[in-house]
């Protein structure tokens, strides 16, 4: 675990165990009943009414706080007993900056942080953020343009005609830098755009009926 990391856990934790048994155990009774999300702030309006009013305003800190150690934990392949060990070592060690009362309150309060560190529906979420964002171009929202183009005879002193076009503008992420693209599309191809954006939402719907009842928790990306 790098130093920074570990500083940036320790500090977290002892904010953590100001919250006291009854709160800690409040957000682990919510979090396991919670909806699958990949947002990290439904995470923390789940947190926000476990907690107690007095604390209710670190949910986000929270939620922030445990969306990064579980990424920690995944992506350095270490379990959360082995990051809690690691801790363990900093908190009690002779530098350690802990008051005796929080090294106390630290190790009481161990089972219910490890229950936090361990929940699997964090797990869950972080994962599938990792795999909704794992994409070199990130869209980011979009827009058609629909305008008139006027026909003008040979002239250019009436309108003979008009014609009906469409542009399709996308903003998307690269590396979190902001582009911008165009399509011109014509009636066909709107058509046949929304056919395909109904068709993607029944599939969404279809994979996920068909993967809890395999009882297999299944998130719809952004839902």
């Amino acid at each position: 675990m790098s130093n920074e990391w570990g500083e940036d856990i320790v500090s977290d934790l002892r904010l953590l165990i100001t919250l006291g048994k009854d709160d800690l155990e409040s957000i682990i009774d919510e979090l396991i009943k919670m909806d699958l999300s990949v947002s990290p702030s439904e995470l923390g309006e789940v947190i926000k009414g476990a907690l107690s009013e007095e604390n209710s305003k670190y949910s986000e800190l929270i939620a922030e706080h445990l969306i990064g150690v579980h990424n920690f934990v995944n992506k350095n392949r270490v379990t959360p007993v082995e990051l809690l060990d690691t801790c363990k070592e900093d908190i009690e060690s002779e530098e350690s900056e802990w008051t005796e009362d929080e090294i106390k309150n630290w190790q009481s309060l161990y089972p219910e942080l490890l229950k936090l560190y361990s929940n699997e529906n964090i797990l869950i979420s972080t994962k599938s953020m990792d795999l909704v964002f794992d994409h070199t171009n990130l869209f980011e929202s979009s827009n058609i343009i629909t305008d008139i183009r006027p026909v003008y005879n040979y002239a250019e002193d009436k309108i003979l005609s008009a014609v009906v076009a469409h542009v399709l503008r996308i903003d998307y992420l690269v590396r979190n830098d902001k582009k911008k693209i165009s399509f011109e599309l014509d009636h066909n191809d709107l058509e046949l755009l929304y056919e395909a954006c109904e068709r993607a939402l029944n599939r969404s719907e279809v994979t996920k009926s068909f993967m809890e009842a395999k009882n297999i928790k299944t998130i719809i990306s952004g839902e």
